[in-house]
């Protein structure tokens, strides 16, 4: 049971868990502060919860003595009583697997309270000088790869921090590699939008009537790949023409499942032009036919996007099949196409939005970004392009 103390304006959290090698009792201890602008009640409530919350975080196997504990050892059982049950299923595989390729082979039996900035400075530069082999091939880390390891390691020091472990998270005395300057997003214009567009129809390319509606809604909707695997037919409004997110698909440990989107802001409901939901309804009859055609066969659960038997389409397939189609296109046509990834099917979306004057407010929604920030750096570039319109047209104006 956590003890809880007022103190002055604040009150202070203790739970205790288990004993250290020595017989002594190990406190875990925290601060919460009342937020002025709720009344008691609503206070008191949250006061409980994080107490709640903060006791279940402890839980677990208790841990050695401090000073003995090595990282290799932390981490395993941060990542068993803390991670696992704290992170969104996807950053908690993708911090797992940072930490085990490329932080432990170096610092696992380093004493947890001996992390020191200077060590991991030494880390860094040992990844970025160095880097890895793959099949057989030197590669090299990006700066924006050593960022997300770094990220990594201070979000399991940071609890650290917490449980009593360490006194300070010395990620926080270290800066990674400076990243490089931002490259804009690759994408298509205007016109190679229509050409790509064109290529979905044309006998070359082969591209299925599913696969044609899924690239109009990624291109017309702004989404996510995830997001249009993991749509079904309840999510498809034909009278209001909208598509409402709520979850996204995703392999996790090797299995494909769907899970929350990447942010709070990313379940939202988005118009489409009539004639892409036009597109959508058509597909929808013959999909019917189809689940009519091959009978018992028939193994979906309402999918919008879905294999041969009716199961969810798996991630992979539609950057698969995109990437042929642009290289067959290119193979055809002296109009070439860039080599953009499918998810610059998304930044094209906004692009051509922001170059039709359309507000970052609007678009960062239909994005489903976490805050107008995020869509303001991504799409710099454009921006500073509609600055320069802007002005231009202010001295047309007044010149």
């Amino acid at each position: 049971m956590a003890s809880i103390t007022k103190r002055g304006n604040s009150y202070r959290i203790r739970v205790s868990n288990g004993y250290d090698e020595n017989g002594k009792q190990q406190m875990r201890t925290t601060t919460w502060h009342p937020d002025p602008y709720k009344s008691d009640a609503e206070n008191q409530a949250a006061l409980e919860q994080f107490a709640y919350e903060f006791q279940q975080q402890t839980k677990g196997p208790v841990l050695h003595y401090k000073t003995q504990m090595t990282y290799r050892e932390y981490v395993k059982q941060w990542l068993e009583t803390y991670a696992e049950q704290q992170m969104e299923q996807t950053s908690y595989a993708c911090t797992a697997n940072m930490l085990r390729l490329h932080v432990l082979p170096t610092l696992g039996e380093v004493k947890l309270a001996e992390i020191t900035p200077l060590l991991l400075s030494s880390l860094y530069t040992e990844l970025l000088m160095s880097g890895y082999l793959k099949n057989g091939t030197q590669h090299y880390y990006k700066a924006s790869t050593i960022k997300r390891i770094h990220d990594s390691i201070s979000s399991s020091l940071s609890t650290a921090t917490q449980w009593g472990l360490i006194d300070s998270n010395p990620c926080d005395k270290v800066k990674p590699p400076k990243m490089n300057k931002q490259i804009e997003p690759k994408h298509f214009n205007k016109e190679q939008s229509k050409t790509f567009l064109k290529a979905l129809d044309h006998p070359a390319c082969n591209v299925s009537e599913q696969m044609k509606v899924f690239y109009y809604m990624a291109l017309y909707g702004g989404f996510r790949r995830g997001e249009l695997i993991a749509l079904t037919w309840n999510d498809i409004d034909f009278k209001k023409n909208t598509v409402s997110i709520t979850k996204s698909a995703a392999v996790v440990r090797g299995k494909q499942i769907n899970k929350s989107p990447k942010n709070y802001t990313s379940i939202r409901i988005v118009n489409l032009p009539k004639s892409v939901m036009d597109m959508l309804k058509t597909y929808k009859n013959s999909q019917t036919e189809h689940r009519l055609s091959i009978g018992n066969e028939w193994q979906g659960d309402n999918y919008v996007f879905i294999q041969r038997d009716g199961r969810q389409m798996h991630v992979d397939t539609p950057t698969k099949i995109f990437r042929r189609i642009l290289r067959t296109h290119n193979s055809h046509s002296k109009n070439h196409l860039p080599l953009i990834s499918l998810h610059g099917l998304r930044h094209t979306s906004a692009t051509l939005l922001i170059a039709q004057h359309v507000d970052v407010k609007t678009v960062s929604a239909r994005l489903g970004h976490a805050n107008t920030s995020t869509t303001l750096n991504i799409y710099a570039h454009s921006l500073k392009e509609m600055d320069s319109t802007a002005a231009k047209a202010l001295a047309s104006i007044l010149d």
